[in-house]
């Protein structure tokens, strides 16, 4: 039976992908020091993404935390799960995890937060490598609506409904970041209690493109629906703006996103008094501004006919 466990829910782009990798390169010597971090090898990536689903939360969750839980070697031992989707479970789904931990003495959730002005950025820029066609006024617009009802922008969302089943650890991952890649896991150690003579990925993982970059994939995102091609993947994007010599565009796309104040508008309420209430340092990036493209797509039709690139129409999605 574990004598402990750490349930690390992300959210997205907190630096998740960096933490797991870490983890699982570190199996063996997490093991050595009490710690355990199940490799599922059919997963994909190397967090616990299966793990988070809900219909498996419903019906496998139970038997394979009591699997693990029998096992002798992982005896007197702490698990660690992380998945970025545990933040997208419901109460009565975290209810359900709550239950098939209850042997486990000690649990804690550990959350990371991250500045809005940066973290809907690198959604937006993460949701177009998934083949979304949404321009990046109308990814945000849903946030700006109704700040207040937004995951993103209020914090205590997110925190308030694990808090309901176990205690929540919140840790600043810009205060972290600001120094370098290897911070992450370093305070991820730290929180854990472990320490940090272990090996660490020396590259960042599931890296975001720039908005440039973002908004001429998304283009080709929809250019590639409309006439039923296949959508391109990350890599084959890389390999296309290299082989139509696109770089000079996305260069040029610089000149068709605008800047909108963040830090001191009603946007940033929720996730200020957040911080004030968690007795947490705030740390802004330097750019204070979240980034939108232009209302206007015309110029960037233009750019991508020069290359031979079917011709976008105005309102297309």
């Amino acid at each position: 039976m574990f004598k402990s466990a750490f349930i690390h829910i992300g959210p997205h782009k907190t630096g998740s992908s960096y933490i797991q990798s870490f983890l699982i390169d570190n199996e063996k010597g997490l093991m050595e020091k009490g710690f355990v971090f199940p490799n599922l090898s059919d997963e994909t990536g190397h967090g616990h993404h299966n793990l988070a689903k809900p219909k498996f939360i419903k019906n496998e969750f139970s038997s394979f935390i009591k699997k693990l839980s029998n096992d002798p070697k992982n005896e007197d031992k702490t698990l660690i799960l992380s998945a970025e989707n545990f933040s997208r479970l419901q109460q009565s789904e975290i209810s359900l995890m709550k239950n098939a931990l209850k042997d486990i003495k000690e649990i804690k959730v550990l959350m990371f937060i991250r500045n809005p002005a940066s973290i809907l950025r690198s959604l937006w820029c993460e949701s177009i490598k998934h083949k979304s066609c949404n321009s990046h006024p109308d990814f945000l617009i849903k946030h700006f609506v109704r700040p207040h009802f937004s995951e993103i922008l209020n914090p205590y969302i997110l925190h308030n409904r694990f808090l309901e089943a176990f205690p929540v650890k919140v840790i600043n991952y810009d205060k972290i970041c600001k120094k370098n890649l290897f911070s992450i896991a370093k305070t991820f150690l730290e929180v854990i209690s472990c320490d940090d003579k272990l090996k660490y990925p020396t590259f960042e993982i599931n890296k975001s493109f720039s908005l440039q970059e973002s908004e001429i994939y998304r283009n080709l995102n929809i250019i590639f629906k409309k006439n039923g091609l296949p959508m391109l993947i990350q890599k084959d994007f890389k390999d296309y703006v290299k082989a139509n010599d696109l770089q000079k565009n996305i260069d040029e796309a610089k000149n068709l996103i605008t800047k909108t104040p963040f830090e001191n508008s009603a946007l940033s309420r929720p996730y200020k008094r957040f911080i004030k209430d968690k007795d947490i340092d705030h740390y802004a990036p330097k750019d204070k501004k979240l980034i939108k493209e232009s209302d206007r797509v015309a110029p960037l039709e233009v750019m991508l006919s020069y290359n031979g690139l079917i011709k976008l129409k105005q309102n297309d999605k």
